[in-house]
């Protein structure tokens, strides 16, 4: 028995855009069910954020190849009008204020009676924050747990920028003039916070300079995803629980570890 199957139209359809080719030598696939506009947008995001090894590098990366989002959580204004440092770790938000060095430490996380973290709400820590003298805070976006809080600094190190001639911007403000360090032997020198370097005299080739800057004004930023690290030493003070047991939750991630590591453990 023979069967005929007339064709009467033919529709072209193409499988993959151009968009995609592009994901593919990027390395950031389409999410199921996710529009062009949207794709490009993530894919115009990986060209220009770290996604190096290091935490930020990480959290940046799983972000984007699970389509989450990082945004700002908390906004930060001085009540002095001075800069304040912002250092924010499963031990707590520290706000340093740069000229008077009062500090104000809000703690993110309690060990509770079963030796568990309990994570606070981002609405406690902004009461906290506006309860000191220090600072003043507020929401953005919607209320949650503090798990959604990254750990974050924004004191930032610049490494090995090159310098040459006489007088070079590095293009950054609030430089801590105090952290400068250079490759080799230089002119003496006049920095500014807003990044005017002025030698006494024209630099040798190669010339590299090494600094902290702040980044000020700041908000605390967090989003869909939480990374903790076994290595990181706010995580070694906060895993002991009450009666000096380790904590449920680090607990459980030791034990997921050595299901898949079966090298030597011990305390």
């Amino acid at each position: 028995m023979t069967t005929n199957i007339e064709v009467t139209t033919i529709i072209q359809t193409n499988s993959t855009s151009y968009c995609d080719e592009l994901g593919v030598l990027i390395g950031l696939s389409r999410l199921p069910g996710e529009s062009s506009d949207s794709y490009i947008k993530r894919l115009k995001t990986a060209t220009r954020i770290d996604v190096g090894q290091d935490y930020v590098g990480l959290l940046n990366e799983l972000t984007l190849q699970l389509g989450l989002s990082i945004s700002k959580l908390i906004s930060l204004t001085s009540r002095t009008g001075n800069s304040l440092t912002v250092e924010v770790a499963l031990t707590g938000i520290v706000i340093t204020d740069t000229l008077t060095l009062a500090t104000q430490t809000i703690p993110i996380v309690n060990v509770d009676i079963d030796d568990a973290w309990s994570w606070r709400l981002i609405s406690d820590v902004v009461l906290d924050i506006n309860t000191g003298v220090i600072a003043t805070a507020a929401i953005l976006g919607s209320d949650g747990p503090t798990i959604k809080l990254a750990r974050q600094s924004n004191t930032l190190t610049v490494f090995n920028q090159p310098v040459s001639g006489q007088t070079t911007n590095l293009g950054f403000v609030n430089i801590i003039t105090s952290s400068v360090l250079f490759n080799i032997p230089v002119p003496s020198y006049t920095l500014t916070s807003d990044g005017i370097l002025t030698f006494s005299a024209p630099v040798l080739a190669n010339t590299t300079i090494t600094y902290k800057r702040l980044v000020w004004p700041y908000s605390i930023i967090g989003g869909d995803i939480s990374l903790i690290s076994l290595l990181d030493s706010s995580v070694f003070t906060m895993a002991q629980g009450l009666n000096g047991t380790i904590v449920y939750q680090i607990r459980e991630a030791v034990q997921s570890i050595v299901a898949r590591d079966l090298s030597y453990w011990g305390k």
